[in-house]
């Protein structure tokens, strides 16, 4: 089925493909509902959450200076939203209420060269729509953010991992402003942070991954409750770090971590609870060239999570690779989603939610196949 639309000037292309048997469900054959979305700019990065609070998740897409909303409508597909300029080239996206009105808000990372870097600040009005943003310079360029209160103040903070070996924290003040940024050195060129209770003391703590030219590792800082955090321990990863994601793997109730890293390798490190973690044990992610995004979700309903990745290259793809629950993963399943020309950017981002709103973890990723021609597919899982 392929369908055009065009209404009060909103375009929206849809074409829907059904792929059985890639991935084994409960011993089923799954089948997947593919839904592409022309979004008519290059996606830079992409997020969802419920931003005109119809209970319907709605997706976020950046261009190189903007953010374009589009509204789901509940059953995986989507319509054409507002349009809110950024600052430049806003290279990672991530949502939350900062201000506490009960509004989704989004942040960006904007990733425009040294003394030009930071984040801006989206605040929601609950419609779809958003207020103009407010720009937060660092010192050097950032390579994503991570949300949460990490002073003990119930405001959210935010933390964002640059590329000259420090992160930057910044205070949140409850109404969505944040105030001037401290550094903390921590390592190498840090590609990703995540903030967790590593050692259960009520204080919250970060996992940082950091990469120089001979080797990678995930760097543990405890926080002390304030805003303050000290480093604990040091765990070798594959190399090239691309992200890392946190979850709880083998079912223990305490975070573990997840890295991808190029060429092609997914690695587990399995929580303490003292703050420390066990080696990093590799398995394959299924591209060789992986984009730098990583979710986990139970796709196939064990109750064990899975590792859903973009992959980049001459056939852009996405894995999902089955948890086991105990820290090791399977085999990946491989979808591809196109022929990506090189006269196109060559991005992949994924993003999990239940679009379609039947209970089961459907997936988005945005790419584009050539030049123009920039489109979200949606793949919802419809199996019985």
């Amino acid at each position: 089925m392929r369908q055009i639309r065009s209404a009060a000037g909103k375009l929206l292309v849809r074409i829907l493909t059904v792929f059985p048997g890639a991935i084994a469900l409960c011993g089923q054959t799954p089948t997947f509902t593919r839904y592409d979305s022309f979004v008519g700019q290059p996606a830079l990065a992409l997020a969802t959450g419920d931003f005109n609070r119809d209970l319907k998740p709605d997706l976020a897409v950046t261009s190189k200076n903007n953010v374009l909303i589009l509204l789901g409508n509940g059953d995986g597909t989507f319509l054409r939203g507002a349009t809110k300029a950024v600052a430049a080239n806003p290279v990672f996206m991530t949502v939350a209420d900062l201000n506490g009105d009960q509004k989704l808000d989004i942040v960006t990372v904007n990733n425009n060269g040294a003394g030009s870097s930071g984040a801006s600040v989206l605040l929601g009005n609950g419609d779809g729509t958003f207020r103009t943003s407010v720009f937060y310079p660092v010192t050097a360029i950032p390579q994503m953010a991570a949300i949460g209160d990490v002073n003990g103040d119930s405001h959210p903070d935010l933390l964002m991992p640059m590329n000259n070996g420090q992160f930057a924290v910044m205070l949140g003040n409850g109404d969505g402003t944040f105030r001037a940024p401290a550094y903390t050195s921590a390592g190498a060129v840090l590609v990703s942070l995540q903030i967790g209770d590593f050692n259960k003391d009520g204080h919250a703590d970060v996992a940082v991954l950091s990469y120089n030219i001979s080797q990678a590792r995930v760097l543990i800082w405890l926080g002390d409750g304030s805003g303050n955090f000290q480093p604990a321990a040091s765990y070798e990863v594959p190399s090239v770090p691309l992200a890392m994601a946190m979850g709880d793997m083998n079912g223990d109730a305490l975070p573990d971590l997840v890295v991808l890293s190029s060429p092609g390798r997914a690695s587990v490190l399995l929580g303490n609870a003292d703050g420390t973690f066990q080696a990093a044990v590799s398995f394959p992610e299924g591209g060789l060239e992986p984009f730098p995004g990583i979710s986990l979700a139970d796709f196939n309903h064990d109750g064990k999570l899975d590792v859903l990745a973009g992959n980049v290259g001459k056939v852009t793809s996405v894995s999902i690779i089955p948890g086991n629950g105990d820290g090791t993963l399977q085999a990946p399943e491989v979808i591809g989603l196109g022929v990506w020309l090189p006269s196109s950017p060559n991005t992949n981002y994924t993003v999990v939610a239940d679009f379609n709103m039947d209970g089961n973890p459907d997936f988005a990723a945005a790419w584009s196949p050539q030049v123009l021609y920039y489109l979200v597919s949606v793949f919802l899982n419809t199996t019985p």
